[in-house]
Parts: structure tokens; sequence; C-alpha cells
């Protein structure tokens, strides 16, 4: 089965309920093929097709998915907030109703706090299943938590300046920021890498890699050429990495 990393959807019907609150699987993901998957008969952990020619199944506890098609088998992950599927091949899949709220997200300008709305409430959650205050609701412990998170991120670039460079506090800042494409992310960030890694690395590389055939100035050109593509990895990486939590 080949999977590609955005493409048609795929129903799911049965959901995942957690202590603090029901995460679904139910619904529509962008996913290969279009494809309806139904719970078994003796649960919710497995999921097949109409036809019983596709499987999938998931260990609650790790997030852990395997899918089975045609003989093929491939294994995955689910991110936290159960929106995503990242494959050991690459492949992605998105439940619809996370590729929803990213097309409501507001082209343009950049979030006033480092954390959007949708963000925050990702961490109040996040925070809620990490937490049990005996005698309260989880609703309760939900509205507890929520004011210190929101006051957190009013604080936190301002708090962040006052030990990092702006210039480290303004990567985080991009990569958090929901307003931003991954293409635009990856340029800014480059950018910054480059300012504060790239010269200094390949200034340093110089002084330890002696390449025989190469005049000293061919010998730079060809290390930091190595270095730029080196960092536009951990760059892309790190971008990608973001958006596959589902925090971005």
């Amino acid at each position: 089965l080949a999977l590609c990393r955005r493409g048609v959807d795929c129903l799911l019907s049965c959901s995942h309920t957690t202590h603090m609150a029901t995460q679904s699987i139910a619904g529509t993901w962008f996913s290969p093929l279009p494809v309806t998957l139904s719970c078994n008969e003796d649960g919710g952990d497995t999921f097949t097709s109409e036809g019983a020619d596709l499987t999938l199944t998931i260990d609650r506890g790790t997030r852990r998915v395997t899918l089975l098609a045609g003989g093929e088998r491939v294994t995955g992950k689910m991110n936290p907030d159960y929106s995503r599927i990242r494959w050991s091949n690459g492949a992605a899949w998105m439940h619809r109703e996370e590729a929803d709220q990213r097309d409501l997200t507001p082209p343009g300008g950049e979030q006033p706090n480092m954390l959007s709305d949708r963000q925050v409430d990702r961490v109040i959650d996040r925070v809620n299943e990490g937490i049990d205050i005996w005698l309260l609701s989880e609703s309760t412990e939900r509205r507890l938590i929520k004011g210190p998170v929101q006051q957190t991120n009013e604080k936190l670039r301002e708090c962040m300046a006052s030990f990092m460079t702006e210039d480290w506090v303004t990567a985080i800042a991009i990569l958090l920021d929901e307003t931003k494409d991954p293409e635009v992310k990856t340029s800014e960030l480059q950018q910054i890498i480059g300012t504060n890694i790239r010269k200094p690395l390949v200034a340093a590389l110089n002084t330890r890699i002696d390449v025989p055939v190469l005049t000293e100035g061919m010998e730079k050109k060809l290390l930091n050429l190595i270095v730029e593509k080196i960092l536009d990895q951990i760059v892309e990486l790190s971008v990608v990495g973001m958006e596959n939590t589902g925090l971005v």
C-alpha cells in the first residue's frame, strides 16, 4: 500500500476516550485512498474497511498504530491529540477536523502571544491529563489550570528574552506561529540559523578540515555549501516535527 503525505478521505467510526475527554478517531482523515473503517464487534481498538481489505489497529497506551492491507504492513504513531498519524515510511494522515481548524486560521500577521488560543487549549488539556486533584472534577481542574496557562503564554516571550538572545526567542515564536505556512517558517528560520550558526560553524570547520586538492577559497566555499545543506535539513525537520505534534 503506497501512502502519500496528503490525499483524500478516510472515514473512521469509533472514538478514543481518556480520563480527560473524548479524543475522536471517528471522522474524516486525509489519507491516500477513500476508505470507510468501522469498529470491530469486539471493541474500539481495531478498525476494518467494508471489504475487510484494510485493517487498522491502535495501542492506546503508546498510540502506536498498524495498518494491514493486501499482505503489506505499515506502522505509525498517533499524535497526543489524535489529529495526526505519522507512518514509519514518512507518510501522514490528518484528521479533517484538524485541517478545517487550520483553514480557519487567519492568514498574515503574527500571533499576539507565543501560543495561539487553540494551542493554549491543547496545553491546558495536556496539563489536565497529567494532574489529578482529589475531589475536583475534570472540568473544575481545567478551569483551575486555564488561568496560569494563559498568564504563562502572555509572559512567555518576555521571560524567554531575559535569558535567551532575541534571535532564538524569535525562532521559537516562528515555529509556534499558526499564521505562517511551513515554507515561510522554513525560510525565516534559515535566515536566523545562517546568522547564528552557519557562518561561525564554517569558520570553525575551516580551521580543522583540510582538502589538499582545493585552494583555501574553494575549500571554504565547499564547507559553506555542506554546512548550509546540513542546517537546511535541521530546519526542515524542526518545522515538520512541530507540525507532526499537532500543536501547530
